[in-house]
């Protein structure tokens, strides 16, 4: 790949929450210091990163990148006792993305890295939203239950993640509607903790870059399911045309 100039147009985003993101995390690693598990949410930032790339594009290496991500916001999840999320990462977003890949696999256009979007309808859309809700209350109800720290929070932030990421495993693009929310959730969860720990400064990073990172999906998403609906049209109109000149 040339490093010209229209690499640099076409890709000043991630470039610009690269060198952002790594910044942050090695100032935030200079001043905290190099000890302790908490070491481990750095890594998930910058896996994190990868994922933001590769998702915003509608390539499978996003659930490549997550799912490492995963792992170390698991850990990191375990120490600080945020219970719920830890344990949805491990038993339901971590295997949800290797399903997403092998879904996503199985589904590949063309032999190129993109999958078909798939666009769940305005009655399942709210069905979606009312589960959320429901689920999110169930969640908060447990963690109080369990004196879980940020309860409230990690209620909307866990519940939206085990939505979102299972619409993503089928290329839903109203994923991004569900993590605008929990993104939103993470992002206080984590402004909170870094209060009680500064080492959280990198998640909080993270779940910042979450947030636009669905806004730069999003749109995306909507240009590339235009560019897909466009394609499947003149594939059945030339389809048409050798039925007709049979």
């Amino acid at each position: 790949m040339k490093l010209n100039k229209s690499f640099f147009k076409e890709n000043w985003y991630y470039i610009v929450i690269s060198i952002i993101g790594l910044t942050i995390i090695l100032t935030n690693r200079i001043i905290t210091g190099f000890d302790g598990i908490m070491v481990l949410s750095d890594l998930a930032s910058i896996f994190a990163i990868g994922y933001i790339i590769f998702n915003s594009k509608n390539s499978v290496w996003g659930l490549a990148f997550n799912i490492v991500s995963t792992i170390f916001v698991a850990i990191t999840s375990f120490y600080q006792h945020i219970w719920l999320n830890g344990a949805i990462c491990v038993c339901i977003n971590i295997p949800m993305f290797i399903f997403g890949i092998i879904t996503w696999k199985k589904k590949l256009a063309k032999q190129s890295s993109k999958i078909r979007i798939n666009r769940l309808s305005k009655r399942n859309l709210a069905l979606v939203f009312l589960g959320y809700a429901a689920v999110s209350v169930g969640f908060l109800f447990a963690l109080r239950a369990l004196g879980g720290n940020i309860y409230y929070l990690d209620a909307i932030y866990s519940a939206g993640s085990v939505i979102g990421v299972i619409l993503c495993s089928y290329a839903f693009i109203d994923q991004f509607y569900i993590f605008y929310i929990a993104n939103l959730a993470g992002i206080s969860m984590y402004s909170i903790l870094c209060f009680q720990n500064l080492n959280n400064l990198p998640l909080l990073f993270m779940n910042i870059m979450f947030m636009a990172g669905a806004i730069i999906g999003n749109i995306n998403w909507v240009r590339l399911s235009r560019q897909d609906k466009e394609n499947k049209t003149e594939e059945q109109s030339s389809n048409s045309e050798e039925v007709s000149a049979e």
